[in-house]
């Protein structure tokens, strides 16, 4: 069951998959109470840290808004932070100042209300949820600005490929549904709306009968439904429930569409896409199956064949996608535009022929532990639980913790899979659509017809078509932890936490890019890619097959001045795969046909990272800054560089890596003595940690970068700064802290009050050595000048006046809170205690660091500003189309 939720600021996002043979209730103990009113409560009790995540779900999404009203549902969601009636203006400022966020999201079917707070605020959590959801103030002051921020974010989404791909795909899929039109409406229904229509609206659509209000967290029950019957019971219902009936698909099929568009693109986007039906139908959980077993690993079909065996195309993947009343299965691939004919072709040809007696019970039966386990791991922290139970209960209340869903996944077989092909993978159902790069001639290489004709060779008929348990630990003594010093190079990081079966584990060496000169930038994240690629003993389909059996998974990655590698696995197969993590590190094939695919990927996502204007502008931002040296490296290279480097190349940066000093850090449900006899297992160093020096700016100020036919810009202001473990550190990431947010002053003055682009924001990055500190905006390129301007007038201020107490209290709140959040995560534990210790830091470096910044005052943030922020010495820096 996939809910694809569009939101404020990210298109396609796969919010909740289930599943798994012998899975158990996927959220357990799910406390579920009803308000007089039919509002419903969910509650989960976790005490596992100190947070708390409040969910609002409201059966207000686009799927339910008229023609006039397209975008209306988004459009309500950005106005109801302009205030309420209920508590007045500024709650987000009093979540900000808790030591919270809060955000919401608009999906097809339903509009979402969030806030993440600690769990001694649960009550503000709660209220602001109120707060956004009723009685908004919906001025037209606010209305005419906000409206000029949505088109612009509109504007911004079309410079997305994959984003305009999905939009298109849709369109024509699910074409005469709700579903047809973008969450984010349509410019001149956009341009349309007035207060009194928004009014109207949520009489109509915002009834407590239609709502699920979700908690999770440190928390009482008990007393979450008390406060809930004091702050929703009086709200009225003022209409009839209706429940819309599932779209039958076969009514949506109207022989084969294609739409080829060209435009300003360095790649080639295709999707194919059928018609599904609505959320409920007991179907879909084979369609997730079959979903899985087509692209859900390396060991899938269609990555197998069009990316490793015969390199087609960069990635392509299946969803099946389902809406309340409708759905889409959808196949998505990037690649080069003079191979879309051949994709086509070869895929059409798959189509075709595919049957579910194509895969084994092997197969079939880790699709299933694959689908349970990106569940499960999706209930490491309190805001995806709250998130997961809310959308799961809004869509089928009957499939309470997951029950009814899951029960269906240990159903599927090979029946109901052929069953999906046969009743669903139509080719008088198919569309494709494309988007491919624009020739030199203005002519592009595929076109509509063209596109036909190659999907035709392949399938004919379409051318003629016109068991885990969940275990709950509340014992702090889970959360103590250790370093172990083994001597000789080599550390042993202990992080316990039994709360779900899963471990974590980082072996990070010293070296990355610091070990790479300035001719092999890239080759660290090169080999970092081809590491895990095949053994001496096993190749890389073998190495995907035994992982993917495992729901495991092993990587590897590059950092400034570390090479890790990392695995995951649920517990029962952690020895396992600590066994493959060793085969790995001592016998790494580096075969030269992984050696190329690699290359070709690791090009493949330096292409297409560069679509976007931050994007380009990140990857290039420190090569700009830094003269030379590992600061000064894109950390995936240049592509013509990486072009050219060979097995040998791989192997000789692999042989120098291996040997330096290393840190092992483990985190989760593991066992110590299997641990400790890993890690002695392990190589001991012969050579000494890498040192890094300071690099030097770049003397030039002033930067500009082209992308054509995009709709926004990117400026950044941006000054130099100190490195991680100076002490002025704290104090420059508090000043950051205080200018971000929606009460922060840079969102404050270019875009509530001037409207001059959709996302403003402040960065503050630092490495060992060095940092900057830099003020940013997304933007129309004719708005770049005075966001250029208000920030210099923003520098001149902090210059010249303390921030107020309460914006510091707030950033301070904001960051106790993150530090928090960010450490729900195992892996992310297992990675921040090897790079500490790797660094010569404590173990508890972070929660330092977050003291550290907790006891800066007003005064010191000026004395800040005075020395960092100049602005004789500030870069430049804009990417425009």
């Amino acid at each position: 069951m996939r809910f694809f939720n569009v939101c404020a600021g990210a298109v396609l996002a796969l919010c909740m998959t289930l599943g798994g043979a012998g899975a158990a209730q996927a959220v357990s103990d799910v406390q579920i109470f009803r308000l007089e009113n039919g509002l419903t409560v969910l509650v989960k009790e976790d005490s596992r840290f100190p947070l708390v995540s409040v969910r609002l779900f409201v059966k207000a999404g686009s799927a339910w808004e008229k023609p006039e009203e397209a975008g209306m549902s988004h459009l309500l969601e950005h106005m109801v932070f302009k205030g309420s009636k209920t508590s007045g203006p500024g709650v987000d400022k009093r979540v900000e100042n808790a030591g919270g966020s809060m955000n919401a999201y608009t999906s097809y079917d339903m509009t979402t209300y969030l806030t993440d707070l600690p769990s001694a605020k649960w009550k503000d959590a709660m209220t602001a949820v109120r707060d956004l959801a009723f009685d908004p103030l919906l001025r037209q002051a606010d209305l005419d600005a906000e409206r000029e921020v949505v088109i612009a974010e509109k504007k911004q989404r079309g410079d997305s490929p994959m984003t305009k791909l999905f939009q298109t795909a849709l369109a024509h899929t699910l074409k005469g549904t709700p579903y047809e039109t973008p969450v984010i409406g349509t410019e001149k229904a956009l341009r349309g709306v007035t207060p009194d229509m928004m009014r109207e609206y949520i009489r109509r659509r915002y009834d407590p009968r239609d709502m699920v209000l979700s908690v999770a967290g440190d928390v009482k029950a008990t007393e979450i439904l008390a406060e809930a019957k004091t702050l929703f019971g009086g709200y009225e219902n003022h209409n009839v429930l209706k429940v819309e009936p599932s779209i039958d698909p076969a009514t949506l099929a109207h022989g084969l569409v294609v739409d080829v568009e060209a435009g300003p693109w360095d790649k080639a986007f295709v999707s194919l896409s059928f018609p599904l039906p609505g959320m409920k139908d007991e179907l879909l959980p084979a369609a997730d199956v079959l979903a899985h077993l087509l692209s859900g690993d390396d060991t899938a079909l269609l990555p197998r064949k069009f990316r490793i065996e015969k390199p087609v195309a960069d990635n392509v993947s299946a969803s099946a996608m389902s809406f309340e009343r409708a759905g889409a299965f959808i196949i998505l691939a990037q690649l080069d535009s003079d191979k879309v004919v051949e994709y086509l072709t070869s895929l059409g040809k798959t189509l075709a022929g595919l049957k579910a007696s194509d895969f084994t019970d092997d197969q079939i039966a880790r699709a299933r532990l694959n689908l349970e386990d990106s569940y499960l791991r999706g209930l490491e922290n309190v805001a995806n639980i709250a998130e997961t139970m809310g959308s799961e209960y809004f869509y089928d209340p009957s499939s309470v913790g997951g029950e009814r869903y899951l029960e269906a996944v240990r159903g599927v077989n090979r029946q109901r899979i052929q069953q999906v092909i046969d009743s669903w993978l139509r080719p008088d159902a198919l569309t494709v659509a494309a988007l491919v790069p624009q020739g030199k001639n203005g002519q592009a290489a595929v076109d509509d017809a063209s596109a036909r004709t190659a999907l035709a060779q392949g399938w004919p008929a379409a051318g003629k078509a016109a068991t885990a348990e969940t275990r709950v630990a509340r014992d702090d003594q889970n959360l103590r932890s250790e370093v172990v010093d083994l001597g000789g190079g080599r550390k042993l990081v202990l992080l316990p936490d039994r709360s779900l079966p899963y471990v974590s584990a980082t072996l990070s060496f010293s070296g990355g890019e610091l070990l790479a000169s300035d001719k092999e930038e890239g080759l660290a994240a090169l080999t970092a890619a081809a590491l895990p690629t095949g053994t001496k003993k096993r190749d890389l389909n073998d190495i995907n097959v035994y992982l993917s059996g495992r729901a495991a998974g092993l990587s590897a990655g590059s950092g400034l001045r570390s090479f890790s590698v990392q695995m995951d696995a649920p517990s029962r197969f952690a020895p396992e795969v600590f066994s493959l993590m060793k085969e790995v590190l001592e016998e790494p094939a580096f075969r030269d046909e992984d050696v190329e695919r690699v290359k070709r990927e690791q090009i493949a996502s330096i292409v297409s990272g560069e679509q976007s204007a931050m994007g380009l502008l990140g990857r290039h931002l420190r090569h700009f800054l830094f003269e030379k040296g590992s600061y000064a490296h894109r950390s995936e290279g240049d592509p013509a560089a990486v072009a050219k480097y060979t097995r040998k190349d791989v192997e000789s940066f692999w042989n120098r890596q291996k040997v330096r000093p290393w840190v092992l850090s483990v985190a989760g449900d593991f066992d110590r003595a299997e641990v400790e006899s890993f890690v002695k297992s392990l190589p001991a160093p012969s050579e000494k940690a890498l040192e890094s020096e300071a690099p030097v700016w770049n003397g030039e100020r002033t930067w500009r970068m082209t992308l054509p036919g995009r709709n926004q810009a990117v400026y950044l202001m941006l000054f130099p700064t100190v490195g991680a473990d100076d002490a002025d550190r704290a104090a420059l990431r508090l000043l950051s802290e205080s200018l971000s947010g929606f009460t922060g002053k840079l969102y404050q003055e270019l875009r509530e009050k001037r409207s001059l682009g959709y996302s403003v924001f402040p960065v503050d990055w630092a490495g060992k050595d060095v940092g900057f500190l830099a003020f940013g905006i997304i933007a129309s390129p004719e708005n770049l000048d005075k966001a250029k301007a208000s920030f210099e007038a923003i520098v001149r201020d902090l210059r010249e006046n303390p921030l107020p107490e309460e914006t510091l209290n707030r950033a301070k709140a904001v960051a106790e809170a993150d530090f928090y959040r960010a450490r729900q995560s195992r892996a992310m534990r297992a990675g921040e205690g090897a790079a500490n210790i790797l660094n010569g830091h404590d173990l508890d470096y972070g929660r330092q660091c977050l003291e550290a910044m907790k006891a800066v005052d007003a005064s010191t943030l000026r004395d800040m500003a005075r020395k960092y922020l100049d602005l004789n010495k500030a870069y430049d820096l804009r990417v425009t189309p």
